[in-house]
């Protein structure tokens, strides 16, 4: 007692003043802690006086898988959520999961409440496709995550650095003209060609040829890696990618021991396996739009053909921006055809109330694209292709417009949406300029089926084959 009245009534201000600042500092901190601690209480208890989602009977042990057996899920998730609501819940099997089908559900998720779904479930397909789902799509968010992510979106998956690699997607697509020329040829002149199969194969040439297996990936990922690094410190190169970024980030050793190796090729696996599948599938849709809607296909081909006619011939990635018409036919294609019709699942960490209904800690919340793309209530007539409909509107696919979100909102926004729109909107425009188009054996235009597949991916259920016919320049 004595000493701390000898320190209290000292003549030395400096030692007043540190006790005095820690005092404050450690008051502070437990004030905010308790307010942290009240506002997580107060906010669990409000959730507790609101209903669950509504959903459909469910059976013992299997729960609501039955009701989605044999059909596509996107478009059986719409079905339900029309009788139950746009916030609506299914048990599958063991998993309580809700489902959001609405741009103002959607809001809340992925914007209000963002941070507190920061979770990613166990997913054995994602543990066998993606390195135990260690990469960015699979990962749950913490600092792994954030850093992986930033360097993947400021270096590797920039817009700068996808224009810088412009030219290989040229090469890529004036081979797959010259390629389509070929076929038609062999077959007879006009014959049919497999678009679809064209479409993928271009796409994962220009993915650094990842339709090989995953040893193969394996083999090319860890050459990049190493001649890069090797390039580095050799100073011969002033490009910045993912391995030096991992290397020099904040010259922090013990994150590169962290962020070794192997999670460089995590994150180059995702670009390389998304892009290879959902660019394609995207474009095939597009074509397959266009296709019957003739009269959409003629106004994209004036469009494309007036602005190249002038420049020669050459699809130019760089002119791209001046065809208005071709941006709106992508977005059109994008609401109703996006290529993850379902968002990978997201489990929150607390509580939440999202449209007037509790969503408990561990639920799965999965947002169903394809739904929020053709709701009634912001689209009009939304099963018919309008790109008219986007050509003096506002609203874009970058994640800030809800009712239109193909790559997702928030922190999970797909980082490769500049590397896919780049690659969708060449490939189309390539498509549409260089030849003019038939469908088959005198197929009526609305006779074209469009039943996509049941998987991740909806990408069409049988391949678009199509008559093409070279267009020459006047």
């Amino acid at each position: 007692m004595e000493e701390i009245n000898e320190i209290l009534f000292s003549n030395n201000p400096p030692l007043l003043i540190i006790i005095l600042i820690t005092t404050l500092i450690i008051l502070f901190s437990t004030i905010s802690f308790l307010k942290k601690q009240n506002k997580k209480q107060s906010n669990k208890n409000r959730a507790a006086t609101f209903p669950l989602p509504p959903g459909p009977w469910k059976l013992p042990i299997i729960g609501n898988i039955h009701q989605l057996a044999f059909s596509s899920s996107s478009n059986r998730f719409a079905e339900l959520s029309q009788h139950y609501g746009p916030v609506m819940h299914l048990q599958l099997g063991e998993t309580s999961n809700v489902v959001l089908s609405s741009p103002e559900s959607a809001s809340e998720f992925l914007k209000t409440h963002d941070q507190n779904f920061a979770i990613r479930p166990y997913m054995p397909s994602g543990s066998i496709i993606c390195y135990g789902g260690r990469d960015i799509v699979f990962s749950s968010e913490g600092d792994y995550w954030r850093r992986m992510k930033r360097i993947c979106t400021t270096e590797l998956l920039s817009k700068k650095r996808v224009t810088s690699l412009r030219f290989i997607r040229e090469e890529e697509a004036d081979k797959l003209v010259q390629l389509i020329g070929r076929e038609s040829a062999a077959g007879g002149g006009g014959a049919a060609v497999n678009l679809s199969r064209l479409l993928f194969a271009v796409s994962n040439t220009m993915t650094s040829r990842t339709a090989f297996g995953k040893q193969e990936i394996d083999v090319i990922i860890q050459g990049i890696v190493d001649e890069h690094l090797s390039r580095r410190r050799r100073r011969e190169t002033e490009h910045h990618d993912i391995a030096e970024a991992a290397e020099e980030d904040d010259n922090d050793t013990n994150f590169y021991a962290y962020f070794h190796m192997l999670i460089i090729h995590y994150a180059l696996q995702d670009m390389f396996l998304a892009g290879g599948e959902t660019s394609p599938v995207t474009v095939a849709w597009a074509m397959s739009e266009l296709m019957r809607n003739p009269e959409k296909m003629e106004k994209a081909q004036r469009e494309a053909r007036q602005l190249f006619d002038r420049k020669g011939g050459v699809v130019d990635e760089s002119c791209l921006d001046e065809l208005h018409y071709l941006k709106s036919v992508i977005k059109e294609t994008l609401r109703m055809h996006p290529a993850v019709p379902l968002s990978i699942p997201r489990e929150g960490v607390e509580a939440v109330v999202i449209n007037g209904y509790r969503i408990p800690t561990k639920t799965r919340v999965i947002v169903n694209y394809w739904a929020i793309g053709r709701d009634p209530s912001y689209w009009t007539q939304p099963d018919e292709f309008m790109p008219e409909r986007f050509l003096d509107s506002s609203v874009d696919y970058k994640g800030f417009d809800f009712q239109l979100i193909p790559f997702g909102a928030g922190r999970r926004l797909c980082p490769g949406i500049n590397y896919g729109i780049a690659v969708v909107s060449l490939l189309l425009a390539n498509l549409i300029y260089h030849f003019d188009w038939k469908l088959p054996n005198q197929l009526k235009p609305q006779d074209l089926d469009m039943f996509k597949n049941l998987g991740v991916s909806a990408s069409r259920k049988n391949d678009l084959y199509l008559n093409p016919i070279p267009y020459h320049a006047p």
